[in-house]
């Protein structure tokens, strides 16, 4: 049995999302957007995978969010080794 503190409390739902797209169309700005509210008007263009998690409170509901970004030329390498 797994004892949980209140500072660990699980949430009452969680998103997995799993983006996929091509190089250099600014998928690495709806990420930092959807974790941090940022944006970079000069980011690089992304490697491989990028992943950023964010918690929301929805109607009184503990929300987390997993969001996940791949490029399509790993994406068929990155999705049969990566568990999500």
């Amino acid at each position: 049995m797994a004892f949980v503190s209140k500072e660990e409390k699980i949430e009452d739902y969680l998103f997995k999302i799993v983006l996929v797209s091509d190089s250099a169309v600014g998928i690495l700005n709806l990420l930092a957007r959807f974790a941090r509210n940022e944006f970079y008007p000069n980011s690089k263009s992304t490697i491989g995978v990028e992943f950023q998690t964010q918690k929301l409170d929805i109607n009184g509901n503990e929300v987390k969010a997993q969001m996940w970004i791949m490029l399509t030329r790993t994406k068929w390498i990155y999705l049969k080794y990566v568990r999500i």
